[in-house]
């Protein structure tokens, strides 16, 4: 995961001395953390071992920066494999593309059943730890981080595309009809009615570059590739009698500053009493197995894209084949009309 440590936090270089705060039980907890796929600028740190009575300790010292967890020890004991796992899920929660994780078997069939372990704990909840349903296979502390994935009120992507290939029991517990909420999974049914969770599904599309959109990408001269566009039907304000459309189409480019590919969003055509889109944007790119997701905010008075999908590869990788194919995604979080009022809509 990354995260931002936004307080003053001091850490050390030496793995050895970090394992003298969490070896003997009830030591503590030592966190390693690294880069990940994080650049130097995002994180940041100052040497205090410059300053330090103690310059073996090799201490450092963070602020405002953006770190990724790469392990969790505790007691002496490694959980770099249930990070692994939670990296994974919160894929799934968030309705990201995850198929090629699975394909390369970066996620196996062993570490989905831990989440059905982990999601039918939940369910039950820590009073219940002695229910006979209850795994006490999964360790305390990663049950609980576990449970904190998912907070109150908040929302959870389903994105149908990626379910084929995922174990026939996460597969069952993820199961959610949209148009009547009862015949989904009871995990989703607790998510709804316990945590009051917005449960929504991503709208996903498929968009294959080859011959002259794919030479303009790769050897052309920085221009933006269109996609076609794509449509999004709506019900607003509970009016099922009449269906609003959303219209959007991708761009993709080799950026000129750097030869990296990047890409965007541009809403097309809207209804007259939309004024501003909340939305998450994703994207999948099959040939160099990256991802990447965003989220963005289009006022309809305004210029109509964002383009905050950039630097994801060098575009120059794309020069090894003929095509590629990009998987696409827009989440729609909230509608707003010109009072900035929230308009309620549901999909078609």
């Amino acid at each position: 995961f990354n995260l931002m440590i936004d307080v003053p936090s001091s850490v050390t270089l030496d793995k050895d001395f970090a394992y003298t705060f969490s070896a003997a039980p009830d030591a503590g907890i030592m966190v390693e953390l690294n880069h990940g796929t994080l650049s130097d600028v995002q994180s940041l740190c100052f040497d205090n071992s410059l300053l330090s009575e103690f310059p073996f300790e090799e201490e450092r010292f963070i602020f405002h920066s953006y770190v990724s967890i790469k392990d969790i020890v505790i007691n002496g004991l490694h959980h770099d494999q249930w990070l692994k796992i939670f990296r994974f899920w919160y894929k799934v929660k968030e309705g990201f593309f995850f198929n090629h994780l699975l394909s390369d078997m970066e996620i196996t069939k062993n570490d989905q059943l831990c989440i059905c372990a982990m999601i039918v704990n939940m369910m039950l909840g820590a009073s219940n730890q002695r229910h006979p349903q209850y795994d006490q296979r999964i360790p305390f502390y990663m049950q609980c981080l576990f449970n904190e994935c998912i907070q109150n009120k908040a929302f959870v992507w389903i994105i149908e595309s990626e379910y084929a290939r995922l174990a026939p029991k996460l597969k069952s517990l993820l199961f959610y009809n949209s148009t009547n909420v009862s015949k989904s999974s009871q995990f989703l049914r607790y998510l709804i009615a316990d945590k009051k969770c917005n449960v929504c599904k991503c709208n996903t599309f498929g968009w294959h570059l080859n011959d002259k959109a794919f030479q303009s990408l790769v050897y052309g001269q920085h221009e933006w590739v269109k996609s076609s566009k794509y449509k999004i039907y709506l019900y607003l304000n509970g009016d099922f009698g009449v269906t609003y459309a959303l219209t959007f189409h991708f761009e993709c480019q080799d950026k000129p500053k750097n030869g990296m590919f990047r890409c965007r969003v541009h809403l097309d055509e809207f209804p007259p009493l939309i004024a501003k889109v909340n939305l998450g944007i994703g994207i999948f790119a099959d040939k160099v197995n990256v991802d990447n997701y965003s989220y963005a905010e289009i006022k309809c008075s305004e210029k109509l894209y964002n383009s905050s999908l950039h630097s994801l590869f060098e575009t120059k990788q794309l020069k090894r084949f003929h095509s590629v194919n990009l998987k696409l995604q827009i989440q729609l979080f909230y509608l707003h009309d010109q009072n900035g009022q929230i308009i309620k809509f549901q999909p078609v």
